[in-house]
C-alpha cells in the first residue's frame, strides 16, 4: 500500500489535543522521523491575501529534508 502524507492544520484545546494523541497512539503507525527545515515565502501583499482568504491557491515552500533540498509549489483549489 502506498504511503500518503496528510496534513490538516487547526487550533486544538488541551483536551482535544490529549484525545487526538491517545487516538493516534492506539490507531496510528509510526513510519519515520525526518529532519526538516521549511521556509514558506509570500510577498507582503500575498500575506494579506492569505490572512484574509484562506483558500488562496498559492503555496510556495523551500525545504531541506534529510539533507535533500526541495522547492515545492502548489497552485490550485
Amino acid at each position: 500500500m502506498k504511503n500518503v502524507e496528510v496534513e490538516h492544520r487547526g487550533r486544538l484545546t488541551e483536551k482535544k489535543f490529549r484525545e487526538l494523541k491517545r487516538f493516534l497512539k492506539r490507531k496510528g503507525k509510526f513510519i519515520r522521523i525526518e529532519n526538516r527545515l521549511s521556509v514558506i515565502y509570500s510577498s507582503s501583499q500575498e500575506k494579506k491575501v492569505l490572512k484574509l482568504n484562506k483558500k488562496s491557491p498559492i503555496d510556495l515552500k523551500v525545504r531541506i529534508t534529510n539533507k535533500k533540498a526541495e522547492l515545492v509549489l502548489k497552485y490550485g483549489k
